[in-house]
């Protein structure tokens, strides 16, 4: 059940994001979902989920960070800088995920077209 909230509520946001970004429409636009795993924030415990989803024509990636106990959050969207920055961070990331976390936040976070994980070709167009 939980999951699935979480879910539902990752696909609304995607939705929004990328109806105020897309051009034209796009076949490819529900995410894909990889397994939920654990991983230590500080001394924070987090669920973790990689996503992908199709933009304009780019398979873009991303992480969705949740508390461990609870089952509805708040939401926080990090969105790295230009460059050569990822999802992860040209600075590093974690000591805010870690604070979002600890005060139950669930955190979304993508690599740009062109950069990290994400296909495609990084352009002021799509910035």
């Amino acid at each position: 059940m939980h999951q699935m909230k979480l879910k539902i509520i990752l696909t609304v946001i995607l939705t929004c994001l990328l109806i105020t970004c897309e051009k034209e429409s796009d076949p490819g636009l529900d995410p894909v979902y990889g397994p939920v795993v654990t991983k230590q924030f500080g001394d924070v415990t987090a669920n973790v989920q990689e996503l992908s989803f199709n933009s304009n024509g780019f398979k873009i990636v991303g992480d969705f960070r949740t508390p461990v106990e609870g089952e509805s959050f708040p939401a926080v969207i990090m969105v790295h800088g230009s460059g050569g920055a990822t999802r992860h961070g040209a600075v590093d990331f974690e000591p805010l995920i870690e604070i979002f976390i600890r005060n139950g936040f669930a955190v979304l976070s993508w690599d740009k077209p062109g950069s990290g994980e994400s296909k495609g070709t990084f352009s002021q167009e799509y910035t």
